[in-house]
């Protein structure tokens, strides 16, 4: 009775201990007494108790990783508008005014996993950032040229029709220039009107002047913006 009652209490203990190990998902090994019979050969000998060790090999799955809590809408919003307004000080100092929309909306995701770490961040959910901060004020928005390009603007201002349409002329070149007596032809306005145009978009930060070398090449106003940053 008192053996049973000490196999009794190690099989418990074993439960337990299984138990353990299946909670944290490892693979051990795990000591345990046994008490063998051994019979003698000689008839009528009692019988020898032989004490032990086996090993117990426990194997058992590794539960799936819990899901990271989902953040609410409100909140990515908020981080959204409160990082795309950093983002585009930021990015008006390295290039200019604009840029076009396909690089911004691929860093303002990447600032946005670089910053919170948790899941990724659609272009819809950005784009509806861009048009609260629009809303605001606090930038401009985004437009589409005539040629297809769209582009965002990273201050409060917006474009003059004359703006836009430079933008659209230089949108179409490689690199993204053009000399004023282009643009004149392009678009068949005064000399007058083309370079104050162009001198405008210079002092606000969406071009910059080129000037023309000793060999008679003419002045030209490049436009950062326009140029794809990521390949």
């Amino acid at each position: 009775m008192a053996g049973r009652g000490r196999d009794e209490e190690r099989k418990g203990y074993f439960v337990r201990a299984i138990d353990v190990f299946r909670q944290y998902g490892v693979l051990v090994r795990v000591p345990r007494e046994v008490d063998r019979l051994r019979r003698s050969t000689e008839e009528g000998q009692p019988e020898e108790v032989v004490r032990a060790e086996e090993e117990l090999e426990v194997k058992v799955e590794t539960p799936p990783p819990a899901k990271p809590a989902t953040v609410p809408a409100e909140e990515v919003k908020r981080r959204l508008e409160l990082l795309l307004t950093k983002l585009a000080s930021f990015l008006r100092k390295e290039h200019g005014d604009m840029m076009l929309l396909s690089d911004f909306l691929a860093m303002a995701a990447d600032a946005y996993e670089r910053e919170y770490g948790e899941g990724e961040v659609s272009v819809d959910e950005i784009l509806e950032a861009l048009s609260d901060l629009s809303k605001k004020g606090v930038l401009a928005g985004t437009f589409k040229l005539e040629s297809g390009v769209r582009i965002v603007r990273l201050s409060p201002e917006g474009f003059g029709q004359d703006e836009l349409k430079v933008l659209e002329v230089a949108s179409t070149r490689t690199p993204p220039q053009i000399t004023l007596e282009e643009l004149v032809e392009e678009t068949g306005w005064p000399t007058a009107r083309a370079r104050a145009v162009l001198e405008a978009l210079e002092k606000a930060g969406l071009a910059r002047h080129v000037p023309g070398s000793f060999t008679g090449e003419q002045d030209a106003w490049y436009f950062p913006g326009l140029e794809k940053k990521l390949r």
